[in-house]
């Protein structure tokens, strides 16, 4: 493919968004907003670059998907993407993010207790939507 068409198809495909943006923002309430806003970002071509991380691919690929606050603890947890008929989500690595939440969490005082009470109650136990997080508890030895 030469230059010209990759410019082209770039033109094309940054006409959509702001096509797609638009449509947003006239029928969007703001939680919407925000969400297309973030996921927005990620989506714009980047120069002199020739690798995309997982998420960066995922947030293009599934903009609906509601992820764990605040991002920059919680996203090393991300196992993958789940799908199955009427399901689309991120799936989370059960002590990942417990582990997270003892060692950031509380500011760093939590015990592995708190981090399961707080974790099965306020985020395993929580549903924000039809993407809701789901999470993976690895196979143990009994």
């Amino acid at each position: 493919m030469s230059d010209q068409e990759n410019i082209k198809r770039l033109q094309a495909r940054d006409a959509e968004w702001k096509d797609v943006k638009k449509r947003m923002e006239e029928g969007a309430d703001k939680t919407t907003k925000r969400l297309f806003n973030k996921v927005n970002t990620h989506l714009q071509p980047k120069k002199n670059k020739t690798f995309r991380s997982s998420m960066e691919i995922w947030e293009e690929r599934y903009p609906d998907l509601m992820m764990l606050e605040p991002r920059e603890f919680f996203d090393e947890a991300i196992v993958g993407v789940v799908e199955r008929i009427n399901l689309t989500a991120l799936c989370y690595d059960t002590q990942e993010v417990l582990n997270i939440l003892q060692q950031r969490g509380f500011d760093g005082t939590c015990t592995p207790e708190e981090a399961e009470e707080y974790f099965e109650y306020n985020i395993r136990g929580s549903y924000v939507g039809e993407h809701s997080p789901v999470f993976l508890d690895r196979k143990v030895g009994l």
